[in-house]
């Protein structure tokens, strides 16, 4: 497994990104990363095996990216780290087009007031139906 992703950033570095882009829908969680301390752990399709609990020991906002033009749905993503992902979150919010900042304030949110971990699926439409298999699979309650 890799070591990797695991990346450790300062307020003073998360104030420079708030300020330096154009991240609409990533600025809430950016912000209940530095006030909150809640985590931020982004998995893409592809991306190398991490040891997934390691870095859920705070509660966490995942960021699962499977809407880039080569999207393949679940089916890109190491299984074991969606089992860990999606039976951690107590919350699974779907975005299936353009990135819609209320979705991300709620999971930042909900991560930041229940100390709970949330789940983001960022997907394209043709994908939705499988991701909603996986997180109901995995038994989420709060599924939206």
């Amino acid at each position: 497994m890799s070591d990797f992703p695991m990346v450790r950033v300062s307020r003073r570095q998360i104030d420079a990104l708030l300020l330096n882009h154009d991240w609409r829908h990533l600025k809430p969680i950016l912000r209940a990363v530095r006030d909150h301390k809640i985590g931020l752990v982004m998995m893409l399709s592809g991306g190398d095996r991490v040891d997934l609990c390691r870095m859920l020991k705070r509660p966490s906002v995942i960021i699962i990216g499977d809407d880039a033009g080569f999207a393949f749905g679940p089916v890109g993503f190491d299984p074991d780290m969606l089992q860990v992902a999606f039976t951690a979150a107590e919350l699974v919010i779907t975005v299936d087009g353009a990135p819609y900042p209320a979705c991300y304030e709620r999971a930042a949110a909900f991560a930041a007031r229940k100390r709970r971990h949330a789940v983001i699926v960022e997907t394209r439409p043709e994908y939705a139906a499988e991701w909603a298999d996986v997180a109901a699979r995995y038994a989420v309650t709060g599924a939206a």
